[in-house]
């Protein structure tokens, strides 16, 4: 009997389902026969159902993966002197893993299947499908075609035409899932102190999301991770861990994850493991620097002694010593005369100490030095040792300021003659460390000021950036006199450092003026008049301002009159133009008319007698001062005008 029978209706339906990954395809009922339509030669009708995602069809598939199903209705070829029916309409649907029905043609949304015939087949629209494992039967997804209501198109006249009618499926499956772990390199060699670095890298090699990725190292507990989810898709985590080993061992790096929703049937828990061999050896090398601390200036060198230690069974090669200066930022610079490089040290043979001076910049505090060597036969270094020393690099700075409180006339501080002047000096630490035992004095060749010497000798410790301030005073002046003072202070590295001051003059101001009175002529009479000439000269050193005389009369009386001013009526001699500044040897001149009664004076009794005329001269200094009686005799002038009974 052949495959395919005349006067029966073969269904053959083709299924393929194709996804992303490593497995197996397995393929259940791929075909299904129904009976030929009675009138029609052989005929057969075939649907295939193919499971792509954008790069093509695939074998299996992922957890979270998208796949795209696709359904073809055929007439596959018939062996030679069969003739085909024809056949259309019905109703076409996919089944999906999830249970879902979707229809995918003779429906008014999908539309009519056509006329399917030889050499015409028919293409119903794609369902899209997220692999979910929650929708897998021992890790197997199943989908179906369906395929209903196809009716012939080619049955004999009188005959009614048949129904075709199938449903076929195919399974595939989602990879297992499963974790990886690398750990490298597979062997390496350390010595004493050296860290063995590892790499590890863990991998979601299986097709369901993992969580709680956990790695243990029972020898690294540095290499312990926890990781929330790997994904699928061969989703990794790397990432660099190190030990430091005293023996030789054999590292094991253990990996633990959870399938996400778990697998059914099986177990939800992946694990995986990877080993590596750590080779140790114990060579090592050593350095010491001295002295521990030192302190020097900027511009002067260090003495740093460099000890190396190359205690080893085994003769050493490219043994090198380099020495570098650090910042207070970390950042470090060579100090090549200081650098030793030995090509080989014979097996238990010391490298002899040797010491340098390097110079210093300001700022490098700090020096280190390091080791480094290697076994012969290797390209390994030894661990490298270093040693530091601190080296304090100052650069002190002192400066002292000297002021004068007194008036600045004519742009020197000024006192009066016999009067002291207030001082300020001021004392500054201008470098980068403190100073001690900082004092201050008189300059040698200058007067001494002992008021300010005591206040400011043995001032103690200035730090720096910091200053001190004294305030004191001279002793009374009596010419002009400069003063210049020095401070020294003792910085860190037992040096002195020492400052002077500018020199600071300060004048002396002795005002003075001289007052003249000289009769002209005089009328003897009992109604007395004086014609008289009063001068005021400035016999001082200042200029003065507010210059006036004032005439008295017996020396008790005053005359019935203003003060003599620039102003005054009666002035005919000295510069007007001169803001009423009376400078020094400038004479003023005024005339004068006075008139008196004699008997306003003294009594009369027929005999002679005399009225004392005093003329007294004010001014105001640079000073503010005042320049007037009871001062200089020479600020008074008095003249006697005799009186004559008429």
């Amino acid at each position: 009997m052949s495959l395919i029978q005349r006067n029966t209706v073969p269904l053959f339906i083709l299924l393929a389902v194709v996804a992303i990954g490593v497995g197996a395809l397995l393929i259940r009922s791929p075909f299904a026969f129904g009976e030929e339509p009675l009138g029609c030669d052989a005929s057969a009708v075939g649907a295939s159902i193919l499971a792509a995602n954008e790069d093509g069809s695939v074998s299996v598939t992922t957890h979270g993966a998208t796949l795209n199903y696709t359904v073809i209705l055929s007439i596959p070829e018939l062996p030679a002197g069969d003739t085909a029916c024809n056949y259309g309409g019905g109703a076409l649907s996919v089944i999906l893993p999830s249970g879902q029905a979707v229809p995918v043609a003779g429906t008014p949304e999908t539309g009519d299947i056509p006329t399917i015939s030889t050499g015409n087949p028919y293409t119903a629209q794609s369902v899209t499908y997220l692999v979910n494992q929650a929708d897998a039967t021992n890790m197997e997804l199943t989908a179906q075609a369906v395929y209903s209501g196809g009716v012939s198109l080619s049955v004999p006249e009188g005959e009614v035409p048949p129904e075709a009618a199938a449903s076929v499926s195919n399974t595939i499956r989602i990879i297992p899932p499963s974790v990886g772990i690398t750990l490298t390199p597979d062997t390496q060699t350390v010595y004493q102190g050296q860290e063995a670095v590892f790499n590890i890298t863990v991998t979601n090699t299986g097709g369901f999301e993992l969580s709680d990725v956990t790695v243990t190292d029972a020898l690294a507990p540095d290499c312990d991770r926890t990781f929330p989810l790997l994904s699928v898709g061969a989703s990794t985590q790397t990432y660099a861990c190190a030990v430091i080993p005293n023996i030789f061992i054999i590292n094991q790096a253990i990996v633990t994850a959870q399938v996400v929703g778990g697998v059914p049937e099986e177990s939800s828990e992946v694990t995986a493991n990877a080993t590596a061999s750590v080779n140790f050896g114990e060579v090592g090398v050593g350095i010491a620097l001295a002295p521990d601390v030192q302190v020097i200036r900027t511009g002067t060198t260090a003495t740093i002694t460099i000890t190396p230690s190359t205690p080893s069974a085994t003769p050493l090669n490219d043994v090198t010593i380099t020495v570098a200066s650090v910042d207070a930022n970390g950042v470090s610079a060579d100090v090549p005369e200081c650098a030793l490089v030995v090509a080989t040290v014979a097996a238990d043979e010391e490298v002899p100490a040797y010491s340098c001076e390097p110079v210093l910049p300001v700022g490098r505090n700090l020096v280190t030095g390091t080791i480094v060597g290697t076994l012969p036969g290797t390209v390994e270094s030894l661990p490298a040792a270093s040693a530091t020393v601190e080296v304090q690099v100052i650069a002190p700075g002192l400066a002292i300021v000297a002021t004068s409180g007194a008036e600045s006339i004519r742009g020197v501080p000024t006192v009066r003659l016999g009067l002291s002047s207030p001082l300020s000096i001021a004392v500054y630490n201008n470098g980068d460390s403190s100073l001690f035992n900082v004092s201050v004095a008189s300059k040698t060749g200058f007067p001494e000021v002992v008021n300010c010497d005591r206040d400011l000798n043995n001032l103690g410790q200035i730090d720096a950036a910091e200053s001190l301030t004294v305030q004191c005073a001279t002793a009374a002046l009596q010419e002009l006199t400069q003063f210049v003072f020095t401070v020294t202070g003792t910085a860190r590295d037992n040096s002195e450092e020492l400052a002077e001051s500018e020199p600071i003059a300060i004048d002396i101001l002795d005002p003075s003026t001289a007052i003249g009175l000289a009769e002209h002529d005089t009328m003897v009479l009992r109604l007395i008049i004086q014609s008289l000439t009063v001068t005021e000269t400035n016999d001082g050193d200042s200029p003065l301002r507010d210059v006036r005389v004032e005439l008295r009369s017996g020396g008790v009386i005053p005359l019935s009159r203003d003060p003599l001013t620039r102003d005054s009526n009666e002035y005919v001699g000295g510069d007007r133009n001169n803001n009423s500044i009376l400078d020094p040897g400038e004479t003023w001149e005024w005339r004068v008319v006075t008139v008196s009664v004699a008997g306003d004076i003294v009594l009369l009794s027929g005999s002679a007698a005399t009225l004392d005329l005093t003329a007294i001269g004010y001014g105001i200094d640079e000073l503010d001062g005042e320049v007037t009686y009871p001062g200089d005799v020479d600020e008074i002038g008095t003249i006697e005008v005799p009186i004559v009974t008429q």
